[in-house]
């Protein structure tokens, strides 16, 4: 099958797009809600049909685009790698650049890294921009940038903020510059991901945001009116970890001149040309601030930031820098922070300052020993469930009706389905963050309302009615039905358990909780009656 080419892709949208149209099919309203960490915080707004990337295509291609960086850099024994930020992207997809998958030998990707940096040529322009990639890179793999190999590198950046609050241009035996912003981007970035003392926060903040351009965006150096894209996208970042919001003035303006500059495709042009690091930045600082690159905002009719970045991936994995380039080592770097960043629904950046930073998708408290640690390895990375900001699961946690039912869905991989809103019940608003889930729950007879008009979606599920939705979804109502009993739930747990749904410790009557929901939700997905 021959592979279509981007603008191929884009006329097909098109004509699908008007097909949907003419035929009066309307996808819904968008779902402005809140986000929710037992279930993931993307995917829920709406996009036009065929636009939006599942969250099993950003696994693949994330998967596609390690494994390209893997082999590259394994051909050099691993060396080079503090040259570029794959470091920051490959740690924050899981990859241990200090085990075996990562190692030549005795010699690890790791080991490589610390190699390079003791020759010193990476160090010897003097040039601040140098460090922090240094120190952010380090920081990724869990090394204090303050004694690396008996070297203090963090002491360096530190003393670099000069009076004005910037961060300077060179360091060494003069520390001098307030010309070059992403110097003070890098600089506040590396501050704050690699825990280093010492900034002034305020002043820092106050430098980049009085250094904002008239177009509302940021170059890379002050003298340039002109703004860049990229620079624009991660000065997001930068405001991001000094904890400023979407709502603060300086984001606000740099939000409004990334949507001014988008381009029909979804992506966005950096000096008039379109590339794949300007969507990579873009969906980067938007994820860092907590935003949807999928939402309404930030979807035209042919696509999102994070589609017009798929669509530079190539045949081996690596993305293109252009449209009919071919696999650039730096585009495929930039594009897997992107896309571990979309995946984890927090900067890999803000996960380092907070020491989460995941090694293997391994949770803080739980792990390999515990009896759930494999199933809720494998919704983690299917996008079905994510852990906790602070790197917990929290296992024991209980679930609520409308955390359930958003897990149900996406683990019957039923979110492209997620198209509609219901207004059947009074507590479950239309902008609701779980109103599609459920409407997609309660379309195809799976879950069910307390009432008529009510669904408590904040009240705590039980076990009998986890048994019961897992029925449902399984095709077994009929079984269930025939079955006579004390309570409304006996049949369904019957069902249940001869299909070996019911989770370990199960009690019909108490709260369920995400380790448990978890394990039952796994094994539906891996019933014949579902894979058929």
């Amino acid at each position: 099958m021959k592979k279509y080419t981007r603008y191929s892709k884009k006329l097909v949208g098109t004509v699908l797009i008007l097909v949907l149209v003419c035929t009066a099919i309307y996808a819904g309203p968008a779902s402005t809600g809140g986000s929710i960490y037992a279930a993931g915080t993307m995917g829920l707004d709406f996009a036009f049909a065929g636009t939006r990337v599942s969250p099993e295509e950003v696994r693949k291609a994330l998967d596609s685009g390690v494994k390209y960086l893997h082999e590259y850099y394994e051909a050099k024994e691993f060396r080079g790698l503090l040259e570029d930020w794959a470091p920051i992207g490959l740690s924050a997809a899981g990859e241990d650049l200090a085990g075996p998958e990562w190692s030549v030998g005795d010699r690890s990707a790791q080991d490589a890294m610390l190699a390079d940096l003791s020759t010193g040529t990476l160090l010897k322009y003097g040039r601040n921009t140098d460090y922090q990639r240094v120190i952010l890179n380090l920081a990724a793999l869990g090394i204090d940038p303050s004694n690396t190999e008996g070297v203090n590198y963090a002491n360096v950046l530190a003393k670099s903020q000069l009076v004005s609050g910037k961060f300077a241009d060179a360091v060494g035996e003069q520390v001098i510059g307030e010309q070059l912003v992403n110097a003070q981007v890098w600089g506040i970035i590396a501050m704050k991901a690699a825990k280093i003392e010492g900034m002034n926060e305020e002043k820092a903040s106050s430098w980049l945001a009085a250094h904002i351009n008239p177009d509302n965006g940021y170059s890379i150096d002050t003298t340039v009116e002109q703004s860049d894209i990229d620079m624009s996208g991660m000065a997001l970042i930068a405001f991001a970890v000094l904890g400023e919001s979407d709502s603060s003035e300086p984001v606000v303006k740099v939000l409004e001149y990334l949507k001014n500059n988008q381009q029909p495709s979804g992506g966005f042009a950096a000096w008039s040309m379109e590339t794949s690091e300007s969507p990579a930045a873009v969906i980067q600082g938007l994820t860092a601030l907590g935003l949807d690159p999928q939402a309404e905002r930030w979807t035209t009719q042919n696509g999102s930031p994070l589609r017009a970045l798929l669509d530079y991936q190539q045949p081996d994995g690596g993305f293109a820098h252009y449209e009919g380039g071919g696999s650039n080592l730096k585009a495929t770097a930039q594009a897997v922070m992107a896309l571990a960043d979309y995946i984890n629904g927090t900067s890999a950046f803000q996960r380092m300052a907070q020491g989460q930073l995941q090694q293997s998708g391994i949770f803080s408290d739980m792990q390999e020993s515990h009896w759930a640690y494999p199933v809720v390895k494998d919704l983690v990375e299917s996008s079905v469930v994510n852990g906790y900001p602070d790197n917990t699961f929290r296992p024991d946690n209980p679930v609520t009706r409308a955390e359930f039912a958003t897990i149900l869905v996406k683990g019957l991989n039923l979110q492209g389905q997620m198209t509609t809103t219901t207004a059947r019940f009074r507590d479950l608003p239309l902008g609701h963050w779980a109103n599609q889930a459920v409407a997609a729950s309660v379309e195809r007879g799976y879950i069910k309302g307390m009432s008529e008009t009510t669904f408590a979606p904040t009240a705590n599920i039980t076990g009998a009615q986890v048994a019961a939705m897992l029925v449902r979804a399984g095709g077994h109502e009929e079984e269930a039905q025939a079955v006579t009993g004390d309570t409304w739930y006996a049949g369904y747990i019957r069902a249940a358990e001869t299909l070996g749904l019911l989770y370990p410790g199960f009690d019909a009557d108490q709260q369920a909780t995400r380790a448990q929901c978890a394990y039952s939700v796994n094994v539906l997905r891996e019933t014949t009656v579902f894979l058929n």
